[in-house]
């Protein structure tokens, strides 16, 4: 995922912006087979050509990202940065990452968390060049295994989902690089009582399914009443957080999270028990922070409905806000509320293999 700090204190010296014309910048567009030489080439002559930004981010003129259908957008605007998952993990965890690290290389990997890496190949990703494209890309928000490549769009996430911040965004990719999608287990869903089988259900037939009554139970509790707009994107983001490769995601991420917040790394399945019980202690509660804004010119969907993240005490992001935590709560309560026993083992018996997060820029998590 974006690793900008990090990117940006591995820079030796600024990079000077050339007096000459520049030559044109080589085309960014992505394939299936030649996508990492592609984004190889671009990184390097960006970086040679550009100046970065302060977190490590170099321009590119001429990005057209891939779909995974393998469609094609039109050439645009992005900015580029280069890390490895070994080093985005660092940056959130400094030393403790080195046994967390150790650990996972021990315990190989779980089916539902990637597809049957060796440790030795797992260990070999952990080193391989990860990417992090930000700007006018397909994708709002979005990893590519096959590229090693995490996609964000800021103006899209903006208008997709509700109070999701960027930083919150690319830590949760970064963690699908950490754990790649398992296709063996795509589309299933840990809580079976929250899914309708069709995720757009309550619009096409009007039916009235549990996700919904989840989510305007939640509001009614607030004492507020949410706009059409979120309510309608809150709910569809509860049924996608709830499938088993987004789950994992948003492990590594509220993993990272409380490192920073409270100085704990959950590791074994009862520290991971503990984690989510101290968490839901007190739900989060959605809350309506401009409810008399114009919306003739302001698509509601978009507007926060949670506080503002707390600010982190511990690791080497202290002091930085723990973005997505206040939203990362609020969806675990949902998941977990009538979680079936052997659907919560199955979750807590994920954590000894989930490798760990984030840092980067500002939106939401796909």
């Amino acid at each position: 995922m974006a690793f900008p700090n990090q990117v940006a204190r591995k820079l030796s010296r600024p990079v000077r912006a050339p007096t000459a014309p520049l030559p044109p910048q080589p085309s960014a567009r992505m394939s299936m087979q030649s996508g990492r030489f592609q984004l190889g080439n671009a990184y390097e002559y960006a970086k040679q050509h550009r100046q970065p930004d302060g977190n490590g981010f170099y321009p590119l003129e001429d990005y057209s990202s891939i779909q995974e259908d393998g469609g094609t957008g039109d050439p645009g605007a992005a900015k580029i940065a280069r890390t490895t998952f070994d080093d985005f993990a660092y940056d959130q965890y400094g030393d403790e990452w080195d046994p967390i690290r150790q650990s996972l290389l021990d315990a190989g990997s779980h089916p539902m968390v990637s597809d049957g890496m060796s440790p030795h190949e797992r260990d070999m990703h952990f080193q391989e060049p990860l990417y992090t494209v930000i700007g006018d890309t397909t994708h709002n928000g979005g990893f590519m295994p096959w590229l090693n490549l995490i996609e964000a769009n800021p103006q899209g996430m903006h208008m997709q989902e509700p109070g999701f911040p960027l930083m919150g965004v690319l830590g949760h990719e970064a963690f699908h690089s950490g754990n790649f999608p398992s296709k063996f287990f795509s589309g299933t869903r840990l809580n079976s009582k929250l899914y309708n089988g069709d995720p757009m259900a309550f619009t096409s037939d009007g039916r009235r399914g549990t996700i919904e009554k989840s989510i305007d139970r939640a509001w009614k509790q607030s004492g507020e009443n949410p706009l059409a707009g979120q309510r309608m994107q809150m709910y569809g983001q509860l049924g996608h957080k709830n499938d088993i490769n987004e789950i994992t995601a948003d492990m590594g991420l509220t993993r990272a999270l409380n490192y920073g917040l409270t100085g704990e790394i959950p590791i074994e399945p009862d520290e991971w028990g503990h984690m989510f019980d101290r968490m839901l202690e007190n739900p989060m509660r959605p809350v309506q922070r401009t409810p008399n804004l114009d919306l003739k010119n302001f698509f509601p969907g978009a507007l926060t409905p949670f506080p503002d993240d707390p600010i982190m005490k511990y690791g080497p992001r202290a002091g930085q806000p723990a973005s997505g935590w206040n939203q990362l709560q609020f969806y675990w309560d949902q998941i977990q509320r009538g979680l079936l026993k052997k659907d919560r083992d199955l979750l807590l018996s994920l954590g000894p293999h989930i490798a760990s997060n984030q840092e980067s820029p500002d939106a939401p998590a796909v």
